[in-house]
């Protein structure tokens, strides 16, 4: 399912405006709206959030810096071996996120490009007892993220992007998201 998703979002992004003439040159400052796709451990569910950033193009070379707050509304559930018949779900939450991004203006109006960065993430652990009983624990866990990316200039400020990206956090969680933004520039 995500071969497909990232395949039609690419295809999208590159085949619709791409004839469309832009004077976006891939820098100064920026905003934007995120929605897409987060699959944490193996649930999934959706994450939306806004970014902010400011990017300095050299030649073809785009280099940048991101800050980003995102929310989820995933969540794993297992039950329990070590409390017969409880169960534990993982309820991932807000995201904190600030990293840089190369990239190369691959077309008049396009730009691929790669980013790492350090993301602190928080989950919810909620244990519910076989009476209903619940405790909840909140916890943050801070980790690195790795993306890959497309945007596309829309129009002299406009942008849209597609980007996928892949997180490792402490105690082995893995995260996977699909992510589509709208944004300005300045």
């Amino acid at each position: 399912m995500h071969k497909i998703t990232i395949a039609g979002l690419a295809a999208g992004l590159v085949a619709s405006p791409a004839a469309a003439q832009s004077a976006n040159d891939f820098s100064g400052f920026r905003l934007e709206a995120l929605g897409g796709l987060d699959e944490f451990e193996d649930d999934e569910g959706a994450v939306y959030g806004a970014a902010a950033g400011y990017d300095i193009r050299s030649g073809n070379w785009v280099f940048g810096a991101t800050g980003e707050i995102t929310d989820s509304s995933t969540e794993e559930c297992a039950t329990s071996v070590i409390a017969a018949g409880d169960e534990v779900c993982a309820q991932v939450g807000r995201e904190f996120y600030v990293g840089g991004r190369v990239g190369h203006v691959i077309a008049d109006n396009l730009l691929l490009y790669g980013g790492l960065g350090y993301t602190n993430t928080r989950l919810r652990i909620v244990t519910t007892d076989p009476t209903g009983a619940e405790t909840r624990i909140a916890s943050n866990f801070d980790g690195v993220r790795a993306t890959l990316g497309l945007e596309l200039a829309i129009s002299d400020n406009a942008f849209a992007r597609a980007e996928l990206r892949g997180t490792a956090l402490e105690e082995d969680f893995e995260r996977g998201q699909l992510i589509g933004g709208l944004g300005i520039r300045f």
